[in-house]
């Protein structure tokens, strides 16, 4: 996404629509472009514009949310940038001031405005005035994309050609790229091509899609790396605890088991004895732990990502760690304490 402003380099409206057609021509020129295209904003950058529709046939009941978020876009958008077309087509050069004024539509604005009917063909305008609910055609539909953050659910988006747009509203802020290879190669070479076409028409800005998506993620990722780093932590400080009580309990009981296997006890008896009273603790842990990990994972739900706050599976297997975690910090002593000798331990205080 390269940043551009018309306005910086004193573009009327009027003349726009010959402006974007030279930057298409010699961008998509460029070695490394396969397609490009234009936009006021794009996915994940944060942005958005909203107003209310009205749609022809519908009549609106009192408190009716009819808000939708507008995009303008130029031709190929939607292939630019990898937005799957569901239903009729998008965005093309035959979209001019003189053709039928037509927008497409995204599959959330289709389920809310129209259920399971067909939304090719109907009509709509911006604004809440019925006389006007008639101006613009829905020509295609397209599969829901997010623009402000990944945690949203995707929102209502109406995209309109920018050929089509009149006054302000004709003015995109974006030059779209689809690139062969790391985006980043081909940026010198667009800065160029646009010196080449208006020196007076600088490039604002250049990122990437995967930037965006990373910017937008920076402090959920800083959270869940400081939230693993502190589990991580409290797993080693609970292995070294348990290490140190089962060690110290084999140390304070060499009498007992010296005297056990005296007796006739085996080895392996004592083994189980020192590991079944391991994993008691870890047992008993586990039973006031899950609990508490589901409640305290409902109060976070709101930083949590694709996770349930109380996901079987990532608890399950929490847990099995846990488990696995404390029979080889309880074996090792157990081990030790298993194999003493009888008359040592006898004489042992």
């Amino acid at each position: 996404m390269v940043g551009i402003d018309p306005r910086l380099a004193g573009y009327k409206p009027e003349q726009l629509a010959s402006l974007y057609q030279r930057l298409i021509d010699r961008v998509n020129a460029l070695p490394g472009v396969r397609r490009a295209s234009l936009a006021a904003y794009s996915p994940m950058s944060g942005h958005s514009r909203s107003t209310n529709i009205a749609i022809e046939g519908h009549t609106c009941s009192p408190g009716e949310d009819v808000d939708v978020h507008t995009n303008v876009v130029g031709w190929n958008y939607f292939e630019t940038v990898g937005t799957p077309i569901v239903l009729g087509r998008g965005i093309g050069p035959q979209d001019l001031p003189s053709s039928v004024k037509v927008a497409v539509i995204n599959v959330t604005t289709a389920h809310d405005f129209f259920g399971d009917r067909d939304p090719i063909g109907r009509r709509f305008g911006f604004g809440n005035d019925p006389k006007h609910s008639g101006d613009i055609e829905i020509v295609g539909v397209v599969a829901d994309a997010k623009y402000r953050s990944l945690r949203q659910k995707p929102e209502r988006v109406v995209f309109t050609p920018v050929l089509q747009m009149q006054g302000d509203e004709a003015y995109v802020s974006e030059l779209d790229l689809r690139t062969v290879g790391d985006p980043r190669s081909v940026a010198t070479a667009v800065r160029s091509a646009l010196a080449g076409i208006d020196k007076g028409l600088p490039a604002t800005g250049v990122t990437t899609l995967s930037e965006q998506v990373d910017d937008s993620l920076r402090q959920t990722r800083t959270i869940s790396e400081l939230a693993s780093f502190f589990g991580l932590l409290a797993l080693a400080l609970a292995c070294v605890g348990l290490y140190g009580v089962m060690a110290y309990m084999a140390a304070r009981r060499t009498s007992e088991m010296g005297i056990r296997m005296a007796l006739g006890a085996r080895s392996r008896d004592v083994l189980w004895m020192m590991l079944r009273e391991a994993l008691f603790l870890v047992l008993a842990g586990t039973a006031v732990g899950i609990p508490a990990a589901i409640g305290a994972g409902r109060l976070i739900s709101s930083l949590l990502f694709g996770v349930a706050p109380s996901d079987p599976v990532t608890i399950s297997l929490a847990t099995l760690l846990l488990v696995a975690v404390a029979v080889l910090a309880g074996y090792l002593p157990a081990r030790r304490a298993s194999r003493v000798d009888p008359m040592v331990a006898l004489r042992y205080e």
